[in-house]
């Protein structure tokens, strides 16, 4: 199994440019990546396979030494949904420009918490803790298990709506 998942890695990371150069990463990470590339320019197989074998335990040492770290689309996924609502930086780690992608510029879930703030506003929690608020006041308060929906607007802020009621612009606390 260690083998397979091992010649997976090799394969996948043999058949595509180094991400190293792609997303800017560190010169260790580079490396790594560099010496599959390198493996690939063998022509004897016997050469080749102990190069890949040797290149995959540099890769094994530098993912147990946190030096380098994998991660799939669901892991980037996941990442960049956590992370809606602030301003980051534009990396390829997270797939260039979030906001060519549709996906991430809204948000449907429910609200866990609610707490008033003064002048009508409100800030709530979401289920994977993103804390928010409100900038505007809310006529029609919300309660834990009220559906929230986020959508970006312009200049930092978002659009909230509770509950397929009014809107409101908000921006994210934490």
């Amino acid at each position: 199994m260690k083998v397979c998942v091992s010649l997976i890695a090799i394969v996948a990371i043999a058949a595509g440019p180094p991400a190293a150069a792609q997303a800017g990463q560190s010169e260790a990470a580079a490396r790594v990546l560099n010496s599959f590339r390198d493996c690939r320019s063998l022509t004897d197989q016997a050469s080749q396979l102990a190069c890949f074998v040797e290149a995959s335990d540099r890769l094994t040492r530098a993912v147990e030494a946190k030096e380098l770290t994998l991660l799939d689309r669901g892991d980037v996924r996941e990442t960049r949904r956590s992370l809606f609502g602030f301003s980051l930086p534009k990396l390829k780690l997270f797939g260039g420009d979030k906001d060519d992608d549709p996906e991430f510029s809204e948000v449907v879930t429910t609200v866990v918490r609610v707490r008033p703030l003064e002048y009508g506003k409100l800030s709530f929690t979401l289920p994977d803790d993103a804390v928010w608020q409100t900038t505007e006041p809310v006529k029609k308060q919300p309660r834990s298990g009220s559906q929230v929906k986020i959508k970006q607007a312009s200049m930092g802020s978002y659009f909230i709506s509770f509950d397929g009621g009014r809107t409101v612009r908000g921006i994210r606390v934490n």
